[in-house]
């Protein structure tokens, strides 16, 4: 009998096109299936759903059409936002998945930072993060996963979602990709 073929995770993509070049090149160094998501039915295809942007309304624009299949589709889904994609998460935003507010005042400006990444690395690694994307107010239930000395939050937690200020594209290591997509492929397995 032939062993048994395992489908590799469908992992859709949203965001500026510099952006989605910069990240699905990150996503080719692991098994996964690559959907840039231009139409709400291509929602129910993906198992995961990564969210990036550099300017916070022309992402609002893009992903306003496709609101309402995100949200219809968030118990089988696991989101991550980075950057302006991370600021649509927070309770202030078009999809409010996350019990914290989020604010993204891009300045086109990035900082660096040493991360350690509890349950993915066992090392610290250098990481680029945007300061100007802002997690306030976090519920109990909100993981903090990374944070920085002086801005506090740059990466956090809940549930099947991720988000962070954390700029994934512009770092070599590809850690915080690794941390979701286990993300992902557990939530897979548990509606199998």
């Amino acid at each position: 009998m032939p062993p048994e073929t395992i489908e590799p995770l469908r992992i859709g993509i949203i965001g500026h096109p510099a952006l989605l070049r910069c990240n699905i090149l990150q996503l080719r160094k692991f098994p996964v299936s690559i959907l840039p998501v231009y139409h709400p039915m291509q929602i129910a295809q993906v198992d995961g759903l990564l969210i990036t942007g550099w300017h916070y309304p022309s992402l609002y624009r893009n992903l306003y059409p496709l609101q309402d299949s995100i949200l219809r589709h968030l118990e089988q889904l696991s989101l991550w936002g980075i950057a302006s994609g991370a600021a649509l998460m927070g309770q202030n935003g078009l999809l409010p998945v996350l019990d914290c507010t989020i604010v993204s005042q891009p300045k086109e400006r990035i900082s660096t930072s040493i991360l350690e990444l509890p349950g993915c690395s066992e090392k610290r690694f250098i990481g680029y993060f945007i300061p100007d994307v802002v997690f306030s107010s976090p519920a109990p239930n909100l993981g903090i996963l990374c944070q920085n000395q002086s801005r506090g939050a740059i990466a956090i937690r809940q549930g099947n979602h991720l988000a962070s200020s954390f700029a994934a594209e512009l770092t070599p290591d590809c850690y915080l990709y690794s941390y979701w997509l286990e993300m992902v492929a557990a939530l897979k397995e548990w509606l199998i």
